[in-house]
C-alpha cells in the first residue's frame, strides 16, 4: 500500500519503483486526482521510478498556495525537492497541458512528453459543444446545485458527447473526484510557444473534447525533437479507460 508523502510546499505525491533509469512523472487530468493512476501503477512501479502527484487544489494537495496559483511551478518545485533532474513527464488531458509548459519552461529537465490526450491549456478553441458544457455547469453552480454540475463535468470529461454513462466502466466514473467537488476552474493560458522544446513529444488524442488542439504547431515541434509524433487512438476520452484494480 502506498503511503501518501507530501512536499513542503502541500503537494501530496506517491514515489516507488527502482531507482537509477530517469523517473517517470505522472500528471493527472482536470477531473481526477493522483488516483486516475491506480491501474498502471504496480506495473510502473515494478520497472520504474514513478511519481504522482496531485496537483494544487485536487485530491491531498489541499494547500492554497502562498501567491498566484501556478501549477507549473508547483510541479518544477516538486521535482526539485525530490531531487529529480531530468525526468519523462505523462500528463492526461489538463496534466497534459501542465506538462507542455514544464517542458517549455525548463526544457533541459524534461526528457520525454507523453500526452494521453493533449487538453488543458493545450486546447485553442473553444467549440458549441464545449460551450455548452461551460454554460450547464456554470448556470448549476449559480444555483447551488453542486450534483447538476457535478454530472455536468461527468457526461462532458468522461463520457464524451458521442457516448453515454453505459459506454464507460463504471469504476472510472465513480473513481472521478469531479464527484466530490466540481471544478469551475479556467485552463491557464499556454506560455512561450516560441520557446524550442527538446524533449521529445508523442501526442496520443481521440475524441477531442476541447475542440481544435494545436495539432499542426504540435505535430511540427514533435518532429522537430526527434519524438515519434502524433497518434491518433480511436475512443479515448480525458480518463484512461482502463478499470481501476
Amino acid at each position: 500500500m502506498t503511503t501518501t508523502r507530501w512536499t513542503r510546499a502541500g503537494i501530496a505525491y506517491d514515489r516507488a519503483g527502482p531507482r537509477g533509469d530517469l523517473p517517470v512523472v505522472l500528471l493527472h487530468a482536470g477531473v481526477a486526482d493522483r488516483r486516475m493512476w491506480d491501474a498502471q501503477w504496480p506495473a510502473l512501479a515494478a520497472e520504474r521510478d514513478v511519481v504522482r502527484l496531485d496537483l494544487r487544489g485536487f485530491g491531498e494537495s489541499a494547500v492554497r498556495p502562498q501567491g498566484a496559483l501556478s501549477p507549473v511551478d508547483d510541479v518544477l518545485d516538486t521535482l526539485a525537492e525530490l531531487d529529480i533532474e531530468r525526468c519523462h513527464l505523462v500528463g492526461a488531458s489538463a496534466g497534459a497541458g501542465v506538462a507542455v509548459e514544464v517542458a517549455l519552461t525548463r526544457p533541459e529537465q524534461v526528457a520525454s512528453l507523453l500526452l494521453c490526450p493533449p487538453g488543458g491549456s493545450l486546447i485553442a478553441e473553444v467549440t458549441p459543444d464545449l460551450r455548452a458544457f461551460i454554460d450547464a455547469e456554470r448556470s448549476a453552480l449559480a444555483g447551488d446545485d453542486l450534483d447538476g454540475a457535478v454530472e455536468a463535468n461527468l457526461a462532458w470529461w468522461v463520457e464524451g458527447p458521442e457516448r453515454n454513462a453505459g459506454g464507460v466502466d463504471p469504476t472510472v466514473r465513480d473513481a472521478s473526484p469531479t464527484r466530490a467537488a466540481s471544478t469551475g476552474r479556467t485552463p491557464p493560458t499556454c506560455r512561450r510557444w516560441n520557446t524550442p522544446m527538446t524533449s521529445s513529444p508523442c501526442c496520443a488524442t481521440g475524441w477531442r473534447p476541447g475542440g481544435r488542439t494545436r495539432g499542426r504547431r504540435r505535430r511540427r515541434r514533435a518532429k522537430s525533437a526527434g519524438g515519434c509524433g502524433y497518434r491518433r487512438i480511436r475512443a479515448t476520452m480525458a480518463l484512461p479507460q482502463t478499470p481501476a484494480t
